[in-house]
């Protein structure tokens, strides 16, 4: 049989454990560029997985963002070297596009890419062979809300969650001005939480998704006075923000959670492993 995309998170490598399940997946392409931190930064607030399909030459001018987002847990994914329309080039121009963008995500992270994405979602038979030839998954998308197009935050968000069905991949961007899909990302999150969607990670190995718990939690005789958290781990500290009337929680799992005014600074390594020797 000839080879076919995949559009949901079910047909992705190692996402088979997804199908029939209330997950959608949250992917970024273009990047990486200045405004990747900050959507790192949102997604770590939330604790919220997600992949990126990141742009040869920009991990050239941004190695440090790549390490981030891997270092992070995030996947990241093939979207060719220089983003051309890879049904206009010849054959010969595959390992330069796709090969070489493989072997830099690889040599700089340590980390091997399993999808590619087509620039611009062009693909033919031989993209797909091109693709499939080097046992790798051609990932398309099965949500646009084309935020690239600076729709406005709005629009962009009741794009995604006005089409939101179990299995999605939503595809947004990291590269370019990204300030509008920054600015969506959390009622995004937080407008498909609410209807019970968890967000799960593609390509990069196994589909991962976590168990998480919703608690109330309070310390000493004080009474519980922040809304419930949502952790896939107990909950290990507290701080105090002395900069203002706010404070923070840390899970076992690195999460940090920030309340009342308190900054966020990002979550942390995982607690209470050991690494291997």
């Amino acid at each position: 049989n000839a080879p076919q995309p995949a559009f949901y998170t079910y047909q992705a490598p190692g996402g088979a454990a997804t199908a029939g399940k209330r997950v959608i997946a949250l992917t970024f392409d273009d990047g990486p560029g200045p405004y990747t931190p900050q959507v790192l930064s949102v997604l770590e607030q939330y604790h919220v997985r997600a992949t990126f399909f990141e742009i040869g030459e920009n991990i050239v001018d941004y190695p440090q963002y790549t390490r981030m987002l891997v270092a992070a847990g995030y996947p990241v994914e093939d979207h060719t070297w220089t983003h051309p329309d890879l049904t206009t080039i010849p054959e010969s121009q595959f390992p330069y596009q796709i090969d070489q963008t493989q072997n830099e995500i690889r040599s700089l992270t340590g980390a091997t890419p399993t999808c590619v994405r087509p620039p611009y979602d062009d693909r033919n038979a031989t993209v797909l062979d091109q693709i499939a030839q080097r046992g790798l998954t051609t990932m398309s998308y099965s949500i646009d809300p084309r935020d690239w197009s600076l729709p406005g935050v709005q629009t962009i968000v009741t794009s995604v969650v006005g089409a939101a069905f179990p299995g999605a991949v939503v595809d947004m961007h990291d590269g370019g001005d990204r300030s509008e899909t920054v600015a969506a990302l959390p009622q995004i999150i937080t407008d498909l939480e609410s209807q019970a969607y968890t967000f799960v990670s593609i390509c990069g190995g196994a589909v991962q998704s976590l168990p998480q718990a919703s608690a109330v939690y309070s310390f000493g005789t004080a009474p519980p006075s922040g809304p419930s958290i949502t952790s896939n781990s107990p909950l290990l500290g507290a701080g105090v923000d002395l900069s203002s009337s706010g404070y923070w929680l840390t899970a076992r799992d690195g999460g940090v959670f920030a309340f009342r005014g308190a900054t966020f600074h990002g979550s942390l390594p995982q607690l209470g492993v050991t690494p291997a020797q």
